[in-house]
């Protein structure tokens, strides 16, 4: 099965350009608030016409402004499982996943949302109405509700937002056993980067209304193709670059200079080289980027990329410490840091006995080149 969108709608100042195919099982959408994530999926469930474009599912056209196309919800036959739930208030659990199964027989509806009950685990419950449900319990009423026409695209808008991290995650792992054998094509809108990597099995990053990257989830996290997408995916360290000679930048935002991986095809990429030797004039199109626990603690200098460095701040969570760094002097204030290290506890109660300043080394091969 296959998934193709290519639509264009405008709502106030925003404009949304939204193309892609998919035909994997899971697509991931990240994008920050407002990027137009759930517009799309409202966008392919037909709840929200485009201003024109076209989408289509495999043969099946769903809309097409062209031809003047545009099948009714009921006409898509997709499961949309929204953020609220949206769980009609006055009807009982059962009415509630029967509600899109009139166009069957009572016997055969009673049958299909008996079988539905019974997967969700929400059968005792039948009678009960969506206020007397707690937050898990009614998300497992949508999802049923969202199955029960054996749809061929399951949108998810954010399911597990308003449920807390316990909750959270006893429905993941109900959700991902629901999808292993589901049939169709998802679509998954979350803020949760975690959650998402361990649900999709592709991403698409869209910024702007526009999707800038979508390709399968280790590509997306391993090595980010884009600034905006670096930064959705939760990288802190980001500098720009300038060239200054080959294979060595300087870290602009940073304040320090650094040896790059050999022979890297993405900083190739990256530079316009005004003549073939004058590397000084070269013009950077890249950042370069170190995630936080790739940094390493070191007792003496390296022949390169070791960096002294003072603590302007440190923050204590459950399993780990967080150290905002200042390079080469020490700081003026909490605020005034250029790096950020994550270690476990372990690691930072040997870090502390030391008196500042530190030394850390920034292994090359961990350096993310990050295209503009």
């Amino acid at each position: 099965m296959k998934l193709a969108v290519e639509i264009e709608k405008s709502f106030g100042d925003f404009n949304m350009e939204v193309a892609f195919e998919t035909e994997n099982k899971v697509l991931g959408f990240l994008g920050a608030s407002g990027s137009g994530k759930s517009m799309t999926l409202r966008c392919i469930a037909g709840l929200v016409m485009p201003n024109q474009g076209k989408i289509t599912v495999d043969e099946k056209i769903y809309y097409d402004s062209e031809q003047g196309i545009n099948l009714s919800p009921q006409e898509r036959n997709i499961g949309f499982l929204f953020q609220n739930y949206a769980l009609f208030p006055h009807l009982s659990v059962q009415e509630n996943i029967g509600l899109p199964l009139n166009k069957h027989s009572s016997q055969k509806r009673n049958q299909i949302v008996q079988e539905k009950m019974v997967q969700m685990q929400v059968e005792g419950l039948k009678d009960h109405y969506p206020s007397q449900l707690s937050g898990g319990q009614q998300q497992r009423v949508a999802l049923a509700r969202a199955l029960a026409t054996d749809p061929d695209i399951l949108l998810l808008d954010e399911p597990f937002s308003a449920l807390d991290n316990h909750l959270r995650e006893q429905m993941e792992q109900e959700l991902l056993e629901v999808l292993s054998t589901f049939h169709g094509l998802t679509i998954l809108v979350s803020h949760n980067l975690e959650e998402c990597y361990r649900l999709s099995s592709h991403i698409a990053v869209i910024e702007q209304g526009k999707v800038i990257t979508h390709e399968p989830k280790v590509q997306v996290f391993s090595n980010p193709t884009s600034l905006a997408t670096a930064k959705l995916v939760g990288l802190k360290n980001i500098s720009r670059i300038e060239f200054s000679s080959p294979g060595l930048v300087e870290a602009v935002d940073w304040g320090i200079k650094l040896t790059l991986p050999n022979k890297n095809p993405m900083l190739e990429r990256s530079i316009d080289y005004k003549s073939q030797k004058d590397y000084q004039n070269a013009t950077i199109r890249s950042s370069i980027a170190i995630r936080e626990y790739d940094i390493d603690f070191v007792n003496q200098e390296k022949p390169i990329n070791t960096v002294r460095c003072w603590p302007a701040s440190v923050v204590e969570s459950l399993h780990s410490y967080s150290i905002y760094l200042s390079l080469n002097r020490p700081p003026t204030s909490t605020n005034d840091h250029q790096m950020l290290l994550v270690v476990d506890k372990k690691k930072y109660s040997e870090i502390e006995k030391v008196a500042p300043p530190w030394l850390i080394y920034i292994n090359p091969q961990k350096i993310l080149i990050i295209k503009q």
